[in-house]
């Protein structure tokens, strides 16, 4: 390779050696040896490194991906054979010390955080041609922009899920006093361990903030904060100028679960400044406006908005703290969930009593039939009321399917037309109670008025009240469905409608009606109110 200083363009032989003569006396100066170190760096660069030892202990077996910093490569230790990732820093970024300080400084940050939910860096170095590289754990999946991509919106539950996975890592960062900065879905890497095919890992720690003064180093870190990152995920305060700190970690969590729930990023403009100008001026629809034909329920749409406020004030201030409130909408879904397990346990045990019943029947024949069918019956109507009781007590809803039950579905008593409507504070006001109407059937006769259903309902009014408060926005509507039994007066069944099905709001309700208590009919009774809040 000729390195050749300034000069005029030799014309002849005799020109050509003097040339040759000053490039090696260029060659030997220090100027001439960074050039050539430069040149090759460039030329090992520009070509696949797949077979290249680094360090003398990482054989490179093939180029796994390539970004704007460099290239990640399948790897394998020569010593212990171990398979591992190694992504080597491009040569143009080899040149710029605020870039190596930058790739260091994902080595330092993310091998200072041991957690199972952050990518693990056991390694980094140079190579002979002074490129910067780093070793970490080989991961087999995608990421979870991939998945979006591929799959579109996702499930609400799903991505409950999966940013518990984010923040649990994101804690751990937080604690050692790391702030990641560059959150995105393309940072979250979805592998497969065990039966989990949604185990997330966070990536590209390289422009992390380091919170500990005493570890800063760079002028950046020293004064203010630099606006890096992706513009779709930047939060407003770091737009404005001011320092990083956990917070806008937590605003890029609730860009990325936006995505992952309506399939767009909130907040997307023609170009990078306008993007940035929309994060600070702009505020989002929320997800369940986004896409309304999704039933997404409130509260999931409050994290949501929540982590997207514009103050970081007003955000959750730990992502500890937005921990916390998904994992209660994850309990609060799985315990919505328990009363459809329950009840199709308890209808395989009636249909079983069924089945014991016609084989009763089919093998005594004759006279035997008449004597025991009916015992078998009678047992079979003693269990099912046993299951019921069972059921009542542990919160639980069950559908019976036995004689003394069965007239209920004829002329269900629906309440919509006389919803049950309450204050801002979630109370119930007294409704005017309807004169009673001539019974048309005795069975009918035999189920509980109107009027009998709202003095039940008004008995646990103050529960319904602490629900609004706790859960609640003033005028918000909640449907539920009531099944109660005639023989106990109790509710056996509750079930939020719509959009509350699985909401916080909507399980704090259930748990309120199921209490309520009224007066005993032959006939089971369904009906439908409606809470205002």
């Amino acid at each position: 390779m000729n390195v050749s200083p300034p000069g005029d363009p030799p014309e002849n032989a005799e020109g050509m050696a003097s040339l040759t003569r000053r490039g090696l006396a260029f060659a030997e100066t220090e100027a001439g040896r960074r050039a050539l170190s430069r040149a090759a760096a460039k030329a090992v660069a520009a070509e696949d490194l797949a077979g290249e030892v680094l360090a003398e202990r990482y054989r490179l077996l093939r180029q796994v991906g390539r970004g704007g910093m460099g290239a990640v490569y399948l790897a394998e230790h020569t010593l212990i054979g171990k398979t591992v990732a190694v992504k080597v820093l491009g040569y143009e970024h080899s040149q710029r010390p605020q870039d190596i300080e930058r790739f260091l400084l994902e080595a330092r940050a993310a091998s200072k955080i041991r957690h199972e939910h952050i990518v693990d860096i056991t390694d980094f170095g140079y190579t002979d041609d002074g490129l910067a590289f780093l070793v970490m754990e080989y991961l087999e999946g995608e990421d979870l922009a991939a998945t979006c991509k591929r799959e579109g919106r996702l499930p609400w539950r799903r991505v409950l899920a999966i940013t518990e996975q984010i923040c649990a890592g994101l804690s751990a960062a937080h604690r050692g006093g790391i702030v990641h900065r560059d959150m995105k879905l393309e940072n979250c890497f979805r592998i497969q361990r065990g039966d989990n095919e949604d185990y997330i890992k966070v990536l590209d720690f390289g422009i992390a903030k380091i919170l500990d003064e005493g570890q800063q180093t760079t002028e950046e870190a020293k004064t203010s904060s630099a606006l890096v990152g992706t513009p779709e995920y930047v939060a407003p305060e770091l737009v404005r100028g001011l320092k990083a700190d956990a917070r806008a970690d937590i605003y890029a969590v609730g860009v990325a679960m936006y995505k992952l729930l309506t399939g767009e990023v909130p907040l997307r403009g023609e170009s990078y400044m306008a993007t940035l100008t929309k994060h600070l001026l702009e505020q989002p629809l929320p997800p369940r406006r986004r896409v309304p034909s999704v039933d997404i329920p409130d509260g999931v749409d409050e994290v949501v908005m929540r982590a997207l406020e514009k103050d970081p004030d007003k955000r959750y201030q730990t992502v500890d703290e937005m921990l916390a409130a998904l994992a209660l909408l994850r309990s609060d879904a799985a315990e919505a969930a328990k009363p459809r397990r329950s009840g199709l346990w308890i209808a395989l045990i009636l249909l079983s009593i069924v089945a014991l019943v016609l084989a009763a029947i089919v093998l005594g024949g004759g006279d035997e039939e008449t004597d025991t069918a009916p015992e078998m019956t009678a047992a079979a109507a003693s269990t099912t009321a046993a299951a019921e009781d069972t059921s009542t007590s542990s919160g639980t809803s069950s559908t019976s399917t036995s004689t003394s039950t069965s007239t209920s579905t004829d002329g269900e008593t629906e309440g919509d037309s006389g919803d049950t409507t309450g204050d801002s504070e979630g109370s119930s006001e007294p409704e005017p109670e309807p004169e009673p109407e001539p019974a048309t059937s005795s069975r009918t006769s035999e189920k509980l008025s109107a009027r009998e259903i709202t003095r039940g309902l008004n008995g646990v009014q103050g529960n319904i009240k602490r629900c609004s408060a706790k859960y609640a926005v003033p005028g918000m509507k909640v449907k539920v469905r009531l099944r109660i039994v005639g023989a106990t007066g109790k509710v056996i069944s509750a079930e939020p409608q719509g959009s509350h099905d699985g909401s916080s709001l909507g399980v704090c309700i259930v748990r309120a009606v199921r209490k309520a208590s009224f007066p005993k009919k032959k006939a089971d009774t369904v009906v439908s109110r409606t809470f205002k809040m």
